[in-house]
């Protein structure tokens, strides 16, 4: 009698674990866009992804591609783009002090929250050598900030000198819902 009731404890236990891995397993899918969430722009330079659910925007007089988000609860657009500036010589490979230092110039006040890193490519791999730049800046009066994502690649070998530019804006309380998606978007941009 007491095997048979050790053995049902068990099996329910090993039920139970496997619900909850079950309902963390979905939970963590619905939190990370995939990348079948975005569409992508590919030329012979680049693969640029934006949100699927995105349209284009209007085009600014560097912009190269526009993409925004016509359903947002936010004041202005949450919005992706890509800038391309033609050198005539190659940017040399970055170090975490020249990141920084180009990171530095999207301070507007003294606590903006400012971050640096170095990249390569993109999450599926590509070209390019550059910086990733991250700047939060504080509204006042209202509790929210202005978040500006860019990802800056450019080529180390080859005869692109070109800088290519994908940057993303958005609010960070009003566009909680499209940060993820919009920071995985930039990750994935690549050189070709």
């Amino acid at each position: 009698m007491q095997k048979r009731y050790l053995v049902i404890v068990i099996i329910g236990i090993i039920v139970v674990l496997g619900v909850f891995l079950l309902v963390a397993l979905v939970g963590s899918r619905k939190t990370l866009p995939q990348t079948t969430d975005f569409d992508k722009v590919e030329s012979d330079s680049y693969i640029f992804y934006y949100p699927r659910s995105y349209v284009e925007g209007e085009l600014g007089e560097k912009d190269v591609l526009n993409y925004m988000n016509s359903d947002t609860g936010a004041v202005d657009s949450e919005s992706i783009f890509l800038r391309i500036e033609t050198r005539n010589t190659r940017a040399a490979t970055p170090t975490y002090q020249d990141c920084l230092k180009l990171a530095e110039m999207y301070r507007q006040k003294g606590d903006d929250e400012i971050k640096a890193e170095i990249v390569r490519g993109g999450l599926h791999g590509g070209e390019g050598v550059g910086c990733k730049i991250v700047a939060k800046s504080k509204i006042e009066g209202v509790n929210d900030s202005v978040v500006i994502v860019e990802k800056i690649l450019w080529h180390d070998s080859g005869d692109d000198y070109s800088i290519y530019r994908a940057r993303t804006a958005y609010y960070a309380n009003a566009s909680s819902g499209e940060s993820d998606a919009l920071n995985l978007a930039i990750d994935q941009f690549t050189l070709k």
